[in-house]
C-alpha cells in the first residue's frame, strides 16, 4: 500500500538513478561473494548471514533514498521485507523493483527532457525574433 513517487523534473535524477543501480548492483555482489564463505548451516553462520543481509539492505535502502528523495519510505514499499530477499521470479525484491521502474524513469526523464529542449527552442527563436525586429 506504500506510494512510490520521484520529481522527474529534477535535472540530477537520471545520473542518480544510474549510481544507485551501480551501487545496489555491487551490494549485491558483495553479498553473494561472503554467502559463498559463510556456512548457514551453523548457527554462526547463520548469525552472520543474517548481520550481512541486514547491512545490506540498510545500504541498499540508504542507496534508493539518496536517490529518490526521503518522501520515498522503502522499508514500506518493500511491505518491511529485506531488500535482498529473494521472490518467485528467483531475483531479490530490489533487483524486480529496479526492473519494475527503469522504464518509467527513462520514459519520464525523457519525456521532461524533450519538453525542456522544446521551451529552450521556442525562448531562443523569440529572442531571435526580437533582435531581428531592431
Amino acid at each position: 500500500g506504500a506510494i512510490f513517487s520521484f520529481n522527474p523534473t529534477d535535472i540530477n535524477l537520471y545520473a542518480r538513478f544510474l549510481r544507485m543501480r551501480d551501487t545496489v548492483t555491487k551490494i549485491g555482489e558483495e553479498v553473494e561473494e561472503a554467502r559463498k564463505k559463510i556456512d548457514i548451516d551453523t548457527e554462526n553462520g547463520t548469525k552472520e548471514y543474517a548481520l550481512l543481509l541486514e547491512e545490506a539492505d540498510r545500504k541498499a535502502k540508504e542507496a534508493l533514498t539518496e536517490c529518490f528523495n526521503v518522501s520515498n519510505d522503502f522499508n514500506a514499499i518493500f511491505d518491511g521485507a529485506n531488500a535482498f530477499s529473494p521472490t518467485d521470479t528467483g531475483q531479490w525484491i530490489i533487483t524486480n523493483f529496479i526492473m519494475a521502474i527503469t522504464p518509467v524513469v527513462e520514459k519520464e526523464v525523457t519525456a521532461f527532457t524533450k519538453e525542456k529542449a522544446k521551451r529552450q527552442a521556442a525562448k531562443a527563436k523569440q529572442s531571435r525574433a526580437k533582435r531581428a525586429k531592431k
